[in-house]
């Protein structure tokens, strides 16, 4: 914080995005990746409301590095050729792995420019697809798996091959993981 201009006003990033009524069943909203003024990467930040006798009296939260995610959380065996990515329910992406560009039409925001004056933070994020319409073949299925709560599978072609498209809730949490097997592994 010492490193920052005093005057800066950081009530306008997302920071500052908790509200009640898009806090998930848990009290938690996960904002959208954003240029982070504190460590300058991209973030994404998970915030709670502090409640005390029914008034909300602080919030708290932590900045989590995009590419944190996309090193750590996804790097789990699915076999060869496979990808996950982390969303929110509504279908935001969070995290996608190095390579979904190619099969998923994602681009890893962690690899991503940070905003300058040259190039804005939306158009950014608009490019990584970060609302993850993903390639022509995958929108669709996907964006059918994002209007339910509950596993959902759907074979894709690519190639000629069979895929599995999946997506479930992560526990305890608002978010969705999602995963393109090139096996069925659902099960």
């Amino acid at each position: 914080l010492g490193t920052m201009d005093a005057a800066r006003d950081l009530t306008q990033t997302p920071m500052f995005a908790w509200k009640a009524d898009k806090a998930g069943k848990r009290g938690v909203v996960w904002t959208a990746p954003y240029p982070s003024p504190l460590c300058g990467k991209w973030v994404i930040s998970a915030l709670a409301g502090v409640q005390q006798n029914g008034k909300l009296i602080a919030v708290v939260g932590a900045e989590v590095p995009a590419s944190a995610l996309q090193e750590d959380v996804l790097t789990f065996p699915l076999g060869s050729g496979s990808l996950s990515w982390l969303m929110r329910n509504d279908g935001v992406l969070l995290a996608a792995p190095a390579g979904a560009e190619v099969q998923l039409g994602l681009k890893p925001l962690a690899d991503a420019d940070m905003p300058d004056a040259e190039q804005a933070g939306g158009k950014l994020l608009e490019a990584a697809n970060i609302y993850i319409k993903g390639a022509e073949k995958l929108s669709a299925p996907l964006a059918a798996m994002q209007s339910s709560a509950e596993v959902a599978f759907e074979v894709v072609k690519f190639d000629g091959k069979n895929m599995y498209l999946v997506t479930a809730p992560v526990e305890n949490t608002d978010l969705k993981l999602g995963a393109l097997l090139h096996s069925p592994l659902a099960d």
